[in-house]
């Protein structure tokens, strides 16, 4: 009877136990390419590596030597071998980087190795996780060879080495992480299962650092070049700031023996101290030969809470089974309750991220249209905001109990799909009075027509349409890469211009992908938000019109000794027209930010733009370039000017200033939470100086990484329009950030399932009725068993008493 009990108490707790949970330090992968890796027989020259090769947040492995190689990925909590190859050498692996080609803006894979006296040139793609490798270029020493290339086959060239050189010299080196564990690592630490342990901790730890270079200047970089040895120097891989003034500096070193290379040969380490120096004299260095002398427990130990990676782990792949709020609560709980330690920034981050997920997934619902018009209504939204604001409470009430504060408030944004819509037409979204106030307890409602096409409105600002429209509605018309707008009334009346505004995701190829609009009274580029898991760009406009996606990354002539993490911001800045360029196409990055940049910057960031918009500041002529920004920001209280009435443009702005506008805004438009201690984000040496008034919204930047809370901060000093491009980008990043999977609005199966009360009811309703069963079943067994045992025993006796 015990054993019977205890065997009905497991099966309840398996029912109820949601699927496997992993902290921060047993991510799946690591278990599963640890027991690989084990089983693996170790030769001489065996290698394994791993590296992120199909950008999803999760490596892959390399397993062989220089005969074969076998590569694994890691899908649906399950390894999967993809292939085994003999015509690839492990060697293209170990040499693997990542670099930009400046025509394509594509990031490709490409690496040199030395195959005896040649020189091999090679590009490496991947297909469902199978390496696929490009000769490019095969280079003898006497400098001939034969050369592809962009061309369609391979020629035998005099000068093969000049011709390869012109042909890398179109690309740029991108931080990439990549790890070796090898034969020699193995037989020195005396157990295979430490050395494989001591592998992932490096992966681990390189892979969760941040590109700081663009934070230090052109003289600090140079001395920090120093302080590791010119000598061989190439290029710096990436700086990354660990605590206080020190740094982890990843660059690249050339041998003298392999000087035909292009690329850079090896990679080195080292921890820099005092790397903000302004004398340009940085402290002592410590020097790492090779990633496997890297000591990570030390090195971990110096890193600060805010460069910390998120020591919350989220399995989004195990999502996709899940049904109903239950489900997605438990599964929260349990990583919470399994971590063990209170979730850093990053992991308070993730946690929001996941609770956004989970109410979108938990809500989502199928909408028909009828001849291609969708109508929204007071009836149809009821339950899913209700389902949405529930699923977000119980969420919000297991982080209260876990102690978990939010970085951020989580947006409780329910989901409807559409069902027979046919885009080849022009579809039509009515939203009928009413609606606004069932959203009142969630952030807003989204409308996806497609997997890759949608439209979102907030509840206010649906409100704010609802009190100046009976019926507001919106003719969408998809023709190629233009998408037509137009915002109507209920007589079908067309509104050139509405109150508030709405937002819609399109398809799109590229980070550079931008808007261009073309609206009664003017066009603009709009920029927008790239969305890479989905291939898409979101944007918002109060204006009807057309809305081309185009490619915009504009080259620029005066970049080029940019910091590149500054120079990315720089491209994606100007690409999305938040910043300009002069006619000679430069950009200008050390002049100083005037506070008409900033607020034509800020203008266009919150898509606030208003052609029909009157500034009454008295130094703001109408024909100049900035009056629609300048009007447009005085109208939505974006800008202010002075007590005479001026508004002072051509001024500078200042480093105060820009930071805490940048502060304010990400509390007041994305929900960041102000730090319990200001004090704790504030560690410049001239904190004294920074005005009382600025020091919350200055730690709150700090806080989200808008800017490094170490060295001098200079409140009052200028900022470059290099230094503004790069805090408005991280702004915008923040501001518009995107979803951490890819969303398909099919409610066939899995995550995008639609949820009603119904299956709800059914799902709870089904675990009770199996409870029931296995309870009733149970307990019948144990009644069969005792009367078996009576009658055993009745046997008995009556055997022993003939």
């Amino acid at each position: 009877m015990k054993k019977l009990i205890a065997i009905f108490l497991f099966v309840l707790i398996m029912l109820s136990f949601p699927a496997g949970v992993f902290s921060e330090n047993e991510q799946p992968w690591e278990a599963e390419y640890t027991r690989i890796i084990s089983q693996i027989p170790t030769k001489s020259q065996t290698k394994y590596i791993l590296a992120d090769l199909n950008y999803d947040g999760t490596p892959e492995l390399i397993a062989g030597d220089n005969t074969f190689i076998s590569a694994y990925t890691f899908q649906n909590n399950s390894v999967i071998k993809t292939t085994d190859n003999k015509d690839i050498p492990v060697q293209y692996f170990e040499n693997l980087k990542t670099a930009r080609n400046s025509l394509t803006n594509l990031t490709e894979f490409m690496g040199q190795i030395a195959d005896g006296s040649d020189v091999v040139t090679y590009k490496m793609s991947f297909s469902d996780g199978v390496p696929r490798v490009e000769v490019l270029a095969i280079e003898h020493s006497d400098r001939t060879g034969t050369f592809k290339g962009s061309g369609e086959t391979p020629q035998s060239v005099p000068d093969c080495t000049s011709l390869v050189a012109d042909y890398l010299a179109g690309f740029t080196l991108k931080p990439f992480t990549l790890c070796v564990l090898s034969a020699k690592e193995i037989d020195a630490a005396g157990s295979k299962i430490e050395a494989i342990e001591s592998f992932l901790k490096r992966y681990r730890f390189l892979s969760s650092l941040s590109d700081d270079t663009s934070d230090f200047s052109k003289q600090q970089r140079e001395a920090i070049k120093k302080a590791v040895g010119d000598g061989l120097f190439a290029s710096f891989d990436k700086i990354s700031r660990l605590s206080g003034t020190d740094v982890f500096v990843q660059f690249y070193v050339n041998d003298a023996a392999q000087a035909s290379f292009v690329f850079p040969y090896a990679k080195q380490y080292a921890v820099v101290t005092n790397a903000d120096s302004t004398s340009g004299e940085p402290g002592a260095a410590v020097i790492y030969g090779h990633e496997s002398e890297l000591d990570i427990s030390y090195l971990s130990g110096l890193k600060t809470q805010e460069n910390e990676a998120s020591n919350v782990y989220i399995d989004y792949t195990k999502t996709m089974s899940f049904r109903g709020i239950d489900d997605y609560v438990n599964y929260l709980s349990a990583v919470l309750s399994s971590s063990g330690k209170t979730a850093n920034e990053n992991g308070k981050r993730a946690i929001s991220e996941y609770m956004e997920h989970a109410v979108n997934r938990s809500s989502r619902t199928e909408i028909r249209a009828k001849n291609n018009t969708v109508t929204v209504n007071d009836y149809g939204v009821s339950f899913i905001a209700e389902n949405a604001a529930d699923c977000m409470e119980r969420l919000l009430k297991l982080c209260d109990s876990q102690g978990v504060s939010q970085i951020r408030k989580a947006r409780t944004i329910p989901e409807l799909v559409c069902a027979d819509i046919d885009l080849s037409q022009p579809v039509r979204i009515e939203y009928e009075k009413g609606v606004a106030q069932k959203l009142a307890g969630v952030s807003g409602i989204r409308l996806m027509l497609s997997d890759n096409l949608g439209i979102y409105i907030t509840a206010s600002d649906l409100a704010n349409l609802e009190a100046s429209f009976d019926l507001f509605c919106i003719e969408f018309k998809k023709n190629g890469d233009v998408f037509s707008v137009v915002f109507t009334d209920k007589n079908n009346q067309t509104i050139d211009y509405i109150n508030a505004p709405v937002w819609f995701i399109v398809p799109a190829q590229s980070e550079y992908s931008t808007v261009m609009a073309s609206f009664k009274g003017g066009t603009d580029n709009w920029g927008g938000q790239f969305d890479p898991k989905n291939k898409t760009i979101e944007f918002s406009t109060n204006y009807s019109g057309d809305y081309d996606i185009v490619e915009n990354d504009i080259t620029m002539n005066d970049i080029g000794g940019v910091p590149s993490g500054t120079k990315e911001a720089i491209r994606f800045m100007v690409s999305k027209g938040i910043f300009t360029l002069d006619k000679h196409n430069n950009f200008k990055p050390e002049a100083t930010l005037s506070r008409y940049d900033f607020t034509a910057a800020l203008v266009k960031m919150f898509y606030a733009t208003n052609v029909d918009a009157k500034s009454a500041f008295s130094d703001v002529p109408e024909n100049s370039e900035f009056y629609r920004y300048v009007a447009s920001a005085e109208e939505q209280n974006i800008a202010a000017g002075y007590a005479d009435g001026t508004f002072r443009g051509s001024e500078p702005a200042s480093k105060e200033q820009v930071v805490t506008f940048c502060g304010r805004t990400l509390t007041e438009k994305k929900g960041y939470t102000y730090p319990e201690n200001d004090e704790a984000y504030l560690n410049f040496t001239d904190t004294d100086q920074i005005s009382q008034w600025a020091r919350p919204d200055i730690a709150v930047a700090a806080q989200c990484g808008l800017v490094n809370n170490v060295g001098a901060f200079s409140p009052s000093g200028a900022v470059t329009r290099a230094e503004g491009a790069e805090i408005l980008y991280k702004t915008f990043m923040l501001l518009y950030d995107v979803s951490p999977v890819t969303t398909v609005p099919s409610l066939q199966s899995g995550a995008d399932s639609a949820v009603s009360n119904v299956q709800e009811t059914f799902d709870f309703e089904f675990r009770a009725a199996l409870c029931i069963l296995i309870t009733i079943v149970l307990l019948f067994l144990s009644y069969v068993l005792v009367k078996i045992s009576k009658r055993k025993k009745a046997n008995n006796k009556k055997a022993n008493n003939p």
